[in-house]
């Protein structure tokens, strides 16, 4: 009989058997099975033989999102998915990700990770990847880079500047030159500018700097608006407001006597 057994013995035989002796009885019976049986095996004898680990290959490539990338929302939640390339032989990719200072270690089976984040904890944030395995000398890959992605709301509209609201536009004669001014919003690359006529739409165009100018042919009723972009935004920035503006003939001498002639 094992030693296990014999304790087992002498709990039993101390007084009155009761469930708290019974159970650590059983335990003790568990411990001596394990000890004694030899199906179980100790968990080092399921690792590769060190003669056949391999050095770990290089890191993973970071897929998406590209580096600085600002995942936008109009509401109070976010979510963001982040992706980096699949490496044979992988039992575990571990993201090292920080959110808005807050850093988190996360172990996955994929090469990818959904997650989720609300408004007020919105802010700057880091991450990268590096992957494990049984088959690689030192278990790890190194780390890849660590890349920034944002998470906010929706950029503000830029003020408008010129032609100023409600202004009206005189010229000797047609066409005639309207140019466009307005301010800049950080982080934009460029952006979208749009004209109508009569509130329907007859010019649209993607400058990179805060100014545009188009000819006009026809006087009226006009009006423009604008909002900033970037290819590293998920989302365009707000429109700006409408801002009317009118387009009219000055009033020379010889339409004077133009009017006058057709008039008789």
């Amino acid at each position: 009989m094992t030693g296990s057994f014999k304790t087992l013995k002498r709990i039993l035989n101390m007084g009155k058997p009761t469930t708290s002796k019974i159970f650590l009885g059983l335990i003790l019976m568990a411990v001596g099975y394990l000890t004694i049986n030899p199906a179980c095996k100790n968990p080092n004898d399921f690792k590769p033989p060190e003669d056949t680990l391999v050095f770990p290959p290089l890191p993973p490539r970071l897929l998406s999102p590209v580096d600085r990338y600002a995942f936008i929302t109009d509401g109070i939640e976010l979510s963001f998915r982040l992706e980096w390339e699949p490496v044979d032989s992988a039992d575990t990719y571990i993201l090292e990700l920080t959110l808005n200072g807050h850093p988190n270690s996360i172990a996955l089976d994929s090469n990818s990770y959904e997650g989720g984040v609300d408004s007020d904890h919105f802010g700057t944030n880091t991450w990268r990847v590096r992957v494990s395995s049984s088959r690689w000398k030192g278990s790890y890959t190194e780390w890849t880079e660590t890349r920034i992605f944002y998470t906010r709301n929706r950029p503000q509209p830029p003020y408008l500047y010129q032609p100023p609201y409600d202004t009206s536009l005189s010229y000797d004669s047609m066409p005639a030159p309207v140019g466009f001014s307005w301010g800049t919003v950080t982080g934009a690359h460029f952006y979208n500018v749009e004209i109508y006529k009569d509130h329907q739409p007859i010019y649209c165009d993607n400058p990179d700097q805060c100014l545009d100018t188009i000819y006009v042919d026809d006087t009226g009723h006009y009006e423009w608006r604008v909002r900033a972009t970037s290819d590293l935004w998920q989302l365009p920035g707000q429109w700006s407001d409408l801002w009317p503006f009118a387009i009219g003939l000055r009033k020379t001498a010889g339409n004077f006597l133009k009017f006058h002639d057709k008039s008789r």
